[in-house]
């Protein structure tokens, strides 16, 4: 059986699947960010405080509160891709494989310090970025290939069609 073309449908899927699955990634991002951000904030409130703007951000995001966030997105993939990637099976592999890999890794990181805070802050902020921008690329592919629809019937019998054109040429019948 051929290769549909899954690449192909989903990098031409044009500005609409995109916008919109952008659309979607930023909206869950934001609003699921939105208590880190208020803790940032909250730091500040008091008057004459010293506590610069930075300060506040390292002890939100990066202490390691993203791994917490990640593990949700996480989740939300799993679901998502296996309800949705029904005739994408070779993408709906990889998702799971992702997803387990990524649950893994929080697991560890979460089982080895709970609190977050025997881990080498400089380790844990690089860890938790980037778990969380992993997710957050998966999150928007997975969003783009759900808006997309391979007609796996009309790329099939395309092929049959190019064949059969092939064998006709090949023994001189127009």
């Amino acid at each position: 059986m051929p290769r549909v073309g899954y690449w192909r449908a989903i990098f031409s899927a044009g500005p609409q699947a995109w916008g919109t699955a952008l659309l979607e990634i930023l909206v869950v991002a934001t609003i699921s960010l939105i208590p880190l951000l208020m803790a940032a904030i909250r730091e500040l409130l008091p008057l004459g405080s010293n506590i610069l703007i930075s300060d506040a951000f390292q002890r939100s995001f990066l202490s390691g509160q993203l791994v917490f966030y990640s593990v949700g997105l996480i989740a939300t993939i799993t679901w998502n891709s296996n309800k949705d990637f029904q005739s994408f099976f070779p993408w709906r592999t990889i998702f799971n494989l992702y997803c387990l890999a990524g649950i893994v890794f929080c697991t560890l990181l979460i089982g080895y310090d709970p609190t977050l805070s025997r881990i080498k802050p400089s380790i844990l902020s690089v860890a938790s970025v980037g778990i969380f921008l992993v997710t957050l690329v998966a999150y928007v592919l997975m969003a783009v290939i759900s808006q997309v629809h391979v007609n796996v019937g009309e790329a099939l019998a395309k092929t049959d069609a190019d064949l059969q054109n092939e064998v006709r040429r090949s023994r001189g019948i127009s």
